[in-house]
């Protein structure tokens, strides 16, 4: 693939359906019509997700190039690989911000390209130092699994001015936290002793310790949905 689409890692843009999701909420939980003008926001405020999403790829690979060399599969990527060179990556990254953040704030409204700009901030605790949030023990799933309730508040925040009832960002986060948990043990299961080289996190991590974190969030995500629909939120 050309270097230069690769690096966006557009086969993971789908993780942007969670903007759909809220504004599927809204309209529900408020009785809206659903309708053109509700469509076209939805699509444009998906896709600025999926441009920001990709700046934060570009910061990723950016600022784990020299890890992703250790990885069996990621070092073959353009900046470990060298079929890109980082100054390249940085500048793309701040160009899809910039248009994201604009387009946003021309057509949009404030509260979505506050929630824009605010999932770049999430990348950057979790990537760079003196944060680098990914190099924590289970604090890197709930940090990484903070951009679902963000992007569940971009597509709500196009509808609704107002913030929706906490407990639904819980178990969204809850919920997507237990995903990530999964990825980290299909991780584990499948490059063993290499994840630690590439990943301080595998050191503290087992397939016990990661089964039981899995467990919690299903538990937690599982006493969240019986509490909102008992309370009539949705």
């Amino acid at each position: 693939m050309n270097p230069y689409l690769e690096i966006l890692r557009l086969n993971y843009w789908y993780r942007n359906i969670t903007v759909v999701i809220g504004v599927i909420f809204a309209v529900f939980i408020f009785r809206l019509n659903f309708n053109q003008n509700i469509l076209i926001d939805s699509i444009i405020v998906t896709l600025l997700a999926c441009l920001i999403s990709a700046a934060n790829y570009c910061l990723n690979a950016i600022i784990d190039m020299s890890f992703d060399k250790k990885h069996p599969v990621k070092k073959l990527r353009p900046l470990p690989s060298k079929r890109m060179q980082p100054e390249e990556a940085f500048i793309i990254m701040i160009t899809l911000i910039i248009i994201s953040l604009l387009i946003s704030y021309l057509l949009l409204n404030p509260e979505t390209t506050i929630l824009l700009f605010l999932l770049f901030i999430a990348a950057l605790f979790y990537n760079v130092r003196p944060f680098r949030l990914k190099d924590l023990p289970y604090v890197d799933v709930l940090s990484e699994s903070i951009n679902n309730p963000i992007r569940f508040l971009l597509g709500w925040s196009i509808i609704i001015g107002q913030l929706p009832n906490i407990l639904i960002l819980l178990l969204i986060w809850f919920s997507a936290s237990f995903l990530m948990t999964k990825k980290r043990l299909d991780e584990l299961n499948e490059f063993k002793q290499k994840t630690f080289s590439y990943r301080k996190v595998f050191k503290y991590y087992s397939k016990k310790s990661l089964n039981m974190a899995m467990a919690l969030y299903a538990l937690l995500s599982l006493i969240l949905v019986v509490i909102i629909l008992n309370m009539g939120i949705l």
